[in-house]
């Protein structure tokens, strides 16, 4: 199930990436085959595809905090801390539980 939903996201990425990006569901593309390279433990690719969705709309807490879960498991916690301090001010309370039990001394 997982591999046929990251195929899905890809073609659909894939096909934004030649006929626009501006289809409103295009950052959700990102985000969701994001969250299955999160899930499969790919960190490095999950980034990649966190970092794209943040320029299409800087705002997604949800990016914000999942790519810091990723920078986490990776070991780069200071920017992982950034992520979720950054998600927090934005209003999203869940990354502030990140923030308190990782990033607080």
């Amino acid at each position: 199930m997982i591999n046929k939903a990251f195929y899905e996201y890809s073609k659909a990425i894939e096909y934004a990436k030649t006929n626009g990006e501006d289809f409103y569901l295009v950052p959700y593309y990102y985000l969701n085959r994001g969250n299955i390279f999160l899930a499969s433990e790919k960190y490095d690719s999950a980034i990649i595809d966190y970092n794209y969705l943040l320029k299409l709309n800087p705002n997604s807490t949800s990016a914000l905090t999942n790519r810091g879960i990723a920078f986490y498991k990776l070991g780069e916690n200071e920017k992982a801390c950034q992520d979720w301090d950054m998600a927090v001010k934005k209003g999203f309370d869940r990354a502030n539980e990140y923030y308190q039990k990782h990033c607080k001394n």
